[in-house]
């Protein structure tokens, strides 16, 4: 019987601002079963495709990132906000539902030409997402495909990345 992922997600609203709905997938990553799961889903969609990396975004991107990295084998690469990797980098300005940033990747992290897979947990308004989409371009590399444990679809975000493989485990 296929897990329901959604009844492990916990809803959190006014955080962190108040009218923002946040959406924690905390207790899925503590559950060692559904982690596990979470991550065979992940990745699903690229068994035997190469792919030479993949980019987690700041910061439960990471945690994704690194297990779905070990799972099919390959390297891990980290998108981080401005100033806390160190040189080189680009950089690459967002806003979000209710602020802006700026992300970086060490320029030196991937190479034209490579296969890779970005992914976060959220997809939401897709800030940040579009955002590091616009920094690995720049690299040259070829994005396979991006994932997120949940997509809430009622937002729209995937119109920013409108020609990306989108992989969602949990639709709201």
């Amino acid at each position: 019987m296929p897990v329901d992922f959604k009844t492990h997600v916990t809803q959190i609203n006014d955080w962190p601002r108040p009218g923002i709905v946040t959406y924690d997938i905390a207790p899925l990553l503590r559950d060692k079963a559904l982690f596990q799961e979470i991550v065979d889903q992940l990745a699903e969609p690229y068994n035997g495709k190469k792919i030479d990396a993949v980019v987690g975004l700041e910061a439960r991107g990471f945690v994704l990132a690194s297990a779905l990295a070990y799972k099919l084998g390959t390297g891990m690469v980290l998108i981080r906000k401005k100033g806390k990797l160190p040189p080189p980098t680009i950089v690459q300005e967002y806003s979000y539902e209710y602020a802006s940033n700026v992300i970086e990747i060490q320029s030196n992290s991937l190479a034209s030409g490579q296969n890779i897979i970005l992914v976060d947990d959220i997809l939401a308004t897709c800030g940040t997402m579009a955002a590091a989409v616009k920094l690995v371009n720049r690299l040259g590399v070829n994005i396979i495909g991006i994932s997120f444990v949940i997509s809430m679809d009622f937002m729209a975000g995937s119109d920013r990345i409108r020609g990306q493989n989108i992989h969602s485990l949990i639709h709201f």
